[in-house]
Formats: C-alpha cells, structure tokens, sequence
C-alpha cells in the first residue's frame, strides 16, 4: 500500500491499512510528516525527490490522499495499468490535471 499525502487524510487510511498487517508506504513534501507516518506504522517513507521511476508497478493499492493534483498524476504513473487508485482527498477548486492515456503495463 502506497500512501500520497501524511496529513491528516492520509495518517488517517495509513492506520487502517497498517492495522490490517499491510506492509505500508509513505510519501509527503514534508520531512516531519514522514516521521510521523514512521512513527505511525508506514514501514517505508518515500521523500521528496525521490526517482519515483523504481515503484511503477510496485504496490497494491494506493492512495492519494494529498489533493495536489501533481500528486495525483504521480500516483496514476506509479499504478500502471494493474494497481488500484483510490483518490480520497479534498482538492483546491481550481486545482487542474492532465491524465493521458498509457499502454504501459
């Protein structure tokens, strides 16, 4: 499970997943917000700037919980065709986002 977004949304869906003994990721603009995702149960934290190239594919769910839409967009990416996205967040209302479609798997 991929988590976008440890506010308060996110640490929230990250308790409920870690108390379902799901291994749990974390990620976040905020450095002190990934320590309290650690603190509360994400086994990996994900920092900015990390190449994000390496999890495409990798998680069974994720969600994005931030309500940046470039934060989306990653979390699409990063599903590929294969993983499911939930999208539980509340979005800027002038928030904007480009989702093309991708044959890749």
């Amino acid at each position: 499970v991929l988590i976008f977004g440890a506010g308060v949304i996110g640490l929230l869906v990250l308790q409920l997943a870690a108390i379902k003994s799901q291994t749990v990721s974390a990620c976040d603009l905020s450095e002190w917000r990934l320590s309290l995702a650690k603190q509360l149960g994400a086994q990996e934290v994900i920092p900015p700037g990390t190449d994000n190239e390496r999890f495409h594919n990798a998680f069974d769910v994720i969600y994005e919980t931030s309500g940046a839409a470039v934060a989306l967009e990653q979390a699409i990416t990063m599903a590929g065709n294969r993983c499911p996205l939930r999208h539980i967040a509340i979005a800027n209302q002038h928030a904007t986002s480009t989702i093309a479609a991708s044959d890749n798997a």
